[in-house]
């Protein structure tokens, strides 16, 4: 099963593709976006091409655990994902996620997501 983790941002977008036969799992290189459609948009390509089977995506909640504005804007964007894509989506509380090592902090937060979801899984 291939899975895509998206850290959903408003100008960036960090992207890690993982293979669940294999626990492989590699940062894609942030999407740069101006706005919802082109962001969505790029993700619907990466989802063709690399033929994902299932989302995984950071929801981002406040300390308290409820949800701001900025994981309404998560979900909006998933949801414009999924109108064209058809995909399961599942989300993961981003604050249960370390953010790991490496250059950058978009590909770092989308790999501990992608890293938690094969946890549980295998």
């Amino acid at each position: 099963m291939n899975l895509l983790a998206l850290d959903i941002g408003t100008k960036r977008t960090g992207v890690a593709l993982g293979e669940t036969e294999s626990g492989i799992l590699v940062a894609l290189e942030t999407i740069k976006h101006r706005d919802q459609k082109e962001l969505v948009k790029a993700v619907e390509k990466i989802i063709h091409e690399k033929k994902v089977t299932k989302l995984i995506v950071g929801l981002p909640r406040l300390p308290g655990g409820t949800e701001g504005s900025q994981a309404v804007y998560v979900r909006d964007v998933v949801k414009k994902i999924q109108m064209t894509c058809n995909i399961p989506v599942k989300f993961i509380d981003e604050r249960f996620t370390s953010k790991g090592e490496g250059s950058d902090p978009d590909a770092r937060a989308a790999c501990a997501i992608l890293e938690t979801e094969m946890e549980r899984i295998t």
